[in-house]
């Protein structure tokens, strides 16, 4: 399944190049694909102990408690974004 999402992420990034119209199916298969996954994960940990620790989640252990993850991805978004940017 991390080969399928790897093609819709390559959709979504073709489609940004205006390479092709499949963008928008690419980003459709790749929630839809996440969405199992961490549903998947979630469901069983609920089968091992009879709970789901959101904090401890592998679902969720992307981003550490501090949210460390997400600054230097803003940083990055918004460096993309000048580039990007057309004056």
């Amino acid at each position: 399944m991390d080969g399928l999402r790897g093609i819709a992420v390559l959709l979504v990034l073709l489609g940004h190049f205006q390479l092709t119209e499949w963008g928008v199916v690419g980003v459709d298969v790749f929630f839809a694909l996440s969405g199992f996954l961490i549903t998947t994960l979630l469901y069983e940990e609920w089968q091992r102990g009879g709970r789901i620790g959101l904090l401890r989640a592998k679902a969720l252990s992307v981003v550490g408690k501090d949210g460390k993850l997400i600054d230097p991805m803003t940083y990055v978004g918004k460096a993309l974004r000048e580039l990007a940017r057309e004056d």
